[in-house]
């Protein structure tokens, strides 16, 4: 009797999950359609990759470079559709490609200025154009290890999810949106690499979502993530899931 109810809790446990993961990406396809001016027209995606950054500066920092940098260019008639800052990365989407060359910033604090004159330039940018049906480099001269993690593969307890599927990217966006924490890299054999670490709420049916749901349909990339989208349709499609849940472990492989 306890194992028939046991059976039926667990499945009932794990469907109502679902029903909240499930209903959780409904506001993120709404946010998806309200971009769809965005996502029907050529636009760009301009990033600058920071270069052994001081100690002392903060993500704060970061942001109001940013900031800076996009007032001073909506001045010029450029549109920022959306941005995405890091200490490996500042992201923007545009409307045009603006000229970063000459430009005499302007801040009274001495770290978002120094940001902006060592970093916000060409010789740390990369820039492509993105339209419904393809995506274009423009330049971009930025190793791709130096855009994210290295990730240390080893020990990493939870479910792992490595390979070249441009999937890994949505399904790195989509868990982000409802909130479940995670790792995100590369490994030195240029493959993209997820983590969800063991004691993660809803890990149990993160292999189910994997597996059946359309990330595409629920979040779009982000600023950053197009030239790894670039990078990996030049590769072979394929997935490695793994679970690691301490001294159990089940590995799945999918190639396309």
């Amino acid at each position: 009797m306890f194992k028939i109810i046991h059976n039926i809790s667990r499945r009932g446990v794990i469907t109502s999950l679902l029903f909240f993961i499930l209903f959780s990406a409904c506001s993120f396809v709404a946010e998806k359609k309200d971009n769809k001016n965005l996502l029907t027209k050529s636009f760009y995606e301009i990033c600058f990759y920071p270069k052994k950054l001081p100690k002392n500066v903060t993500e704060k920092d970061l942001n109001l470079a940013s900031d800076i940098f996009m007032n001073y260019f909506t001045s010029k008639n450029i549109k920022f559709t959306a941005n995405n800052v890091s200490k490996k990365q500042i992201c923007f989407f545009t409307n045009k490609i603006p000229k970063t060359e000459n430009i005499e910033w302007k801040s009274e604090n001495g770290t978002a200025y120094y940001l902006l004159t060592a970093f916000f330039n060409k010789d740390s940018e990369s820039v492509y154009q993105i339209n419904k049906k393809s995506i274009k480099k423009i330049y971009d001269n930025i190793p791709l290890k130096m855009k994210t993690t290295i990730i240390n593969t080893t020990k990493n307890q939870g479910i792992n999810i490595k390979g070249t599927d441009a999937l890994i990217i949505y399904f790195k966006n989509y868990i982000e949106s409802i909130g479940i924490p995670f790792n995100f890299g590369i490994t030195n054999d240029f493959q993209f690499y997820i983590n969800v670490p063991i004691k993660t709420e809803f890990i149990y049916v993160l292999d189910l979502l994997w597996e059946n749901f359309n990330f595409k349909s629920a979040v779009s990339p982000k600023p950053g993530d197009y030239p790894f989208i670039y990078f990996l349709a030049s590769q072979k499609s394929h997935s490695t899931v793994e679970f690691v849940l301490k001294n159990w472990k089940k590995i799945k492989v999918k190639t396309f």
